[in-house]
């Protein structure tokens, strides 16, 4: 089952009783975003490789999303993404990023923006799907981002949060776009039920799980508007929800899958007689987004150098310890 029908099929939010036997506060979870979720007019299905190659430019080339923050505009006033996370954390491992700890192995976005596509809210969810009886989780923490403010020098007033990454300036002044927010309710938990001394560790150990989710969004949008990208499958669900509804059973939301082709791998050209630069050996080449003035490219992965060279090639090494 997809992540949004989990959503849209979660329990009750979950009541905290006071010693007085009321309840004291009621934990927001992913029923705050359900009736959004089934209006949502576009929900994405990322593909593993189209979630490994949006995660890599997520948090793998900061200076590129710099770069291109002008061109960045949400597709839609509400979107869903979603994806899988072993490819997540697969990439969150390639480049050493904690990848969290929890047992979700889907998680997704709820992206609600103005007009302009350059502003709005995130949502972050989480589920695995190997317990649907359990429903979906929501993050403690909402996230506001706007495009064209000017990156802030100080923290916020606000009782916002402000992400510093002081050992990857290719993603601070992205960081210094957004602010994230703890809802009410969370705020309330946390205050009652965790000891001062440990809640800076443990909201700090949240707000890493998610921090990484708006630099997904940036990178998607931009992957979304170039040329030579994803390709866009629409479902059809019409006769599979019409047996689920004769059955007696919630039908399934529509939404479309985003898929990167798997293209032949090409040699690019050698450099020219006369060149300064020496050809390299052979190696292959990630896709990833270029910048042409005002326009973006998708280089599917490719082939580069000359074999006459060497050819770059994989190796398993095996560490073995002696008693």
């Amino acid at each position: 089952m997809r992540l949004f029908d989990l959503v849209a099929q979660s329990p009750a939010a979950l009541a905290i009783a006071s010693t007085g036997g009321q309840p004291d506060f009621i934990l927001p979870n992913a029923t705050r975003i359900a009736d959004a979720l089934k209006q949502c007019p576009l929900r994405y299905v990322l593909s593993p490789a189209a979630t490994d190659a949006c995660w890599n430019t997520a948090i793998g080339d900061g200076d590129l999303l710099h770069r291109c923050l002008d061109l960045i505009r949400v597709p839609a006033t509400t979107l869903w993404v979603e994806w899988g996370e072993p490819e997540r954390k697969a990439v969150f491992a390639r480049h050493g990023w904690m990848a969290g700890d929890g047992g979700a192995d889907i998680s997704g976005l709820l992206i609600r923006s103005d007009e302009s596509g350059r502003r709005g809210t995130i949502h972050s969810i989480w589920a695995d799907r190997r317990r649907p009886e359990q429903g979906a989780d929501v993050s403690p923490f909402d996230i506001h981002f706007d495009l064209d403010e000017a990156p802030a020098g100080h923290p916020p007033t606000d009782g916002s949060i402000l992400v510093r990454m002081p050992d990857r300036p290719d993603l601070s002044p992205l960081f210094a776009q957004a602010r994230f927010c703890m809802s009410p309710g969370w705020q309330h938990y946390y205050a009652r039920h965790v000891a001062a001394g440990d809640r800076a560790t443990v909201i700090s150990r949240m707000l890493s799980m998610v921090a990484g989710d708006f630099l997904l969004v940036l990178s998607l949008s931009l992957m979304l508007q170039a040329r030579h990208g994803p390709v866009l499958k629409p479902s059809d669900l019409d006769r599979l929800n019409r047996r689920r509804i004769a059955a007696g059973r919630p039908p399934l939301l529509e939404h479309v899958e985003v898929h990167l082709p798997l293209l032949p791998a090409t040699a690019s050209r050698p450099a020219g007689i006369g060149s300064a630069r020496s050809t390299p050996r052979l190696h292959f080449v990630r896709g990833h987004l270029v910048r042409r003035n005002d326009n973006v490219f998708w280089r599917h992965g490719h082939l580069r150098g000359s074999a006459t060279r060497g050819a770059a090639r994989p190796r398993t090494v095996i560490l073995e310890g002696t008693g």
